[in-house]
């Protein structure tokens, strides 16, 4: 990951400021550049995301499935649920 799930740290899934304690709850292992993390985001969302069946689920920092969320409407959706 190249950031975390605030979720599933137990913190506030609203936004993360104690800016003092992010090396604590972010412990990256990303050697990438900005630019490398921003080809590969578009790369990903345009040609490898299951845009017909797949949600992209921000909370839960993976995939899931239009079926499992009960969608049925084709839309293109991201969810922070």
């Amino acid at each position: 990951n190249v950031m975390p799930v605030l979720h599933n740290l137990g913190m506030s899934d609203r936004y993360f400021d104690d800016l003092g304690n992010l090396d604590w709850v972010w412990k990256k292992t990303n050697t990438e550049s900005v630019g490398e993390l921003v080809v590969a985001f578009f790369k990903y969302f345009s040609s490898e995301f299951p845009i017909i069946h797949g949600v992209a689920s921000v909370k839960s920092g993976k995939v899931l499935s239009k079926d499992d969320k009960g969608w049925t409407k084709d839309r293109h959706v991201v969810s922070d649920k």
